[in-house]
């Protein structure tokens, strides 16, 4: 359950695509106020229902927590609405009373769902030491490495900038880094001024993605927040080299290589690399998303069969 459809470009759209194969996918389609009242009815509706559990990704979810008790609730933690604010404070009263709706919406989801699992050790740290949830596992989002994989194309491009919040995502950062080294950047997901060295590509089709990375040598990711992205598993699976924040590799490898360090908000912060070839090879290891499958497979079952003896993320 979720509030956008599945099928656009996303982060937690794919993710629900990718989980709900073989099972059943319901967005509600509506965003701001009208997803309020469009998600009280979906949760009416999913009350009386065919479905046992009710996997929840967003605030699409929210009334499931009052009206859809008869089922049982995960919620998957992609990340905490009071972390992105912290890093991207509100610009006005409106900006305000929305951070304060979509904390309290995420807390309720988080507070009486039957189980909550953290797509981060992070996630995980502040689950156990701000909601009493213990003890946790993380399970990491995950790629399609048989769509995303190397392929033969001409790289265009030495460094490749996947996004579409370039104050978040750092893009200037990532742009800086690019003009020091003296290397060609392309920059997928927002608009821009083509340069010299310098590529924009705003609006990209999913199924173009593969052929997108492929055009680059190395991804680069930096972060305000301490949260690796799809873009960035989608690269190592095809193989390219990664430039990130230290704090976000760690998450998923310790093979990164410091490189040096890039100012944040004034302090610096350390960035290490990962080649392609080691970054392809855990990508295909740990994180495709039959693998990811697989672990929440058995979290529905525990949970339908009443053994949460294996659910570590609980209540």
């Amino acid at each position: 359950l979720l509030t956008h459809d599945p099928d656009t470009v996303g982060g937690i759209e794919t993710v629900s695509l990718e989980l709900g194969k073989g099972y059943g996918i319901r967005w509600i389609g509506a965003s701001g106020f009208f997803s309020i009242l469009k998600g009280f009815f979906t949760a009416l509706s999913l009350r009386f229902s065919k479905y046992d559990i009710i996997h929840i990704h967003d605030n699409a979810g929210y009334w499931c927590t009052w009206l859809s008790r008869n089922k049982k609730l995960i919620y998957t933690d992609h990340g905490f609405w009071k972390s992105y604010f912290d890093a991207n404070r509100p610009k006005n009263i409106f900006e305000k009373i929305g951070e304060k709706i979509l904390v309290r919406m995420q807390t309720r989801r988080i507070k009486k769902s039957d189980v909550v699992v953290p797509i981060t050790s992070e996630i995980m740290s502040k689950l156990k030491h701000e909601y009493n949830l213990v003890p946790h596992y993380v399970i990491h989002n995950g790629v399609d490495t048989k769509k995303f994989r190397p392929l033969k194309n001409k790289k265009e491009f030495d460094y490749i900038w996947v996004g579409t919040n370039s104050i978040s995502k750092r893009l200037d950062e990532a742009k800086n880094l690019a003009n020091i080294n003296g290397k060609s950047l392309l920059i997928v997901g927002v608009d821009g001024e083509n340069s010299k060295n310098i590529k924009y590509m705003k609006s990209v089709g999913r199924s173009k993605m593969p052929n997108i990375f492929n055009m680059a040598r190395t991804f680069i990711y930096f972060n305000k927040q301490n949260a690796y992205s799809l873009a960035l598993l989608e690269a190592m699976a095809c193989g390219l080299n990664v430039i990130t924040n230290e704090y976000i590799l760690r998450e998923l490898t310790s093979q990164g290589t410091f490189l040096g360090y890039v100012v944040l908000d004034g302090k610096r912060k350390k960035f290490v690399r990962i080649n392609g070839k080691n970054s392809m090879n855990l990508a295909r290891s740990k994180y495709d998303w039959e693998i990811i499958r697989r672990e929440y497979r058995k979290l529905y079952h525990s949970l339908l069969e009443n053994d949460m003896g294996d659910v570590k993320c609980q209540h």
